[in-house]
């Protein structure tokens, strides 16, 4: 929020890396239908690897263009302190130790007519509908759907869906749910007064069996993307195999 707007190539005022990045987005800003919230063009995921911690900040299509201001950004807020235990509000300041950028360009749809998709969570997801949070596994495969369509525009792109015809053909999948498990924490927020919030979702793996069809390759796109509510801070990661 402290940063400065910059110039485009052309000489124009770009929007702002925080507008762009954590203000609600209009429909015009982004071509989605009105009366609809544009996705952000931003996931943060974070994971342990050998006693370190991985980072991983994501821009989509033409987020790119704030691809400095959020590295910046990201730096700062880790240098500054994360919460480590959910009933503390003290931060502990991150040591950062090495920097990476990485470009990722396409992905190779699954080939022939896959048949099972296996889906193992690595964060909570979380699905609403009419403002309450429910667990149906099929939901997944729809909100799988409707990211990669909204995140689609950020690349310029709109994908044909028949959403009708697509729950059809999930309602025809068995699915396997024994390892479906709610999952409750609180998080805090700096915006909210570093109040504890209360946060519910659902964790585990899934598989769907049967004639995956035109879900196959939006399984796929959505693992790089993530899906459902939170979607931008973490939530709703998983790792798709799909055959």
């Amino acid at each position: 929020a402290r940063q400065p707007a910059n110039l485009t190539v052309s000489g124009s005022l770009r929007p702002r890396a925080f507008d762009a990045l954590f203000q609600p987005l209009t429909a015009m800003a982004s071509g989605v239908s009105a009366g609809d919230e544009a996705p952000k063009p931003v996931i943060i995921r974070g994971w342990l690897a050998g006693g370190l911690l991985m980072v991983e900040l994501s821009l989509f299509g033409w987020g790119i263009a704030w691809r400095d201001e959020a590295s910046t950004a990201m730096l700062d807020a880790l240098t500054t302190g994360i919460a480590l235990r959910p009933d503390r509000r003290q931060r502990v300041p991150v040591e950062v130790r090495d920097l990476e950028h990485s470009r990722t360009g396409f992905i190779d749809p699954p080939p022939g007519r896959p048949s099972c998709a296996i889906i193992q969570m690595r964060s909570p997801l979380t699905i609403r509908r009419r403002n309450s949070r429910h667990a149906e596994p099929s939901a997944l495969l729809v909100a799988c759907a409707r990211r990669v369509n909204a995140m689609a525009r950020w690349q310029g792109a709109q994908l044909v869906l028949d959403e009708t015809a697509l729950v059809a053909r999930i309602a025809a999948l068995d699915i396997d749910a024994e390892d479906w498990l709610r999952h409750a924490w609180t998080r805090h927020s700096r915006n909210q007064g570093d109040q504890p919030i209360a946060m519910e979702g659902w964790t585990g793996r899934l598989v769907f069996r049967g004639a995956l069809g035109e879900l196959a390759p939006l399984i796929q796109l959505a693992a790089t993307c993530n899906i459902g509510t939170g979607a931008a801070l973490g939530l709703g990661w998983f790792d798709a195999v799909v055959v």
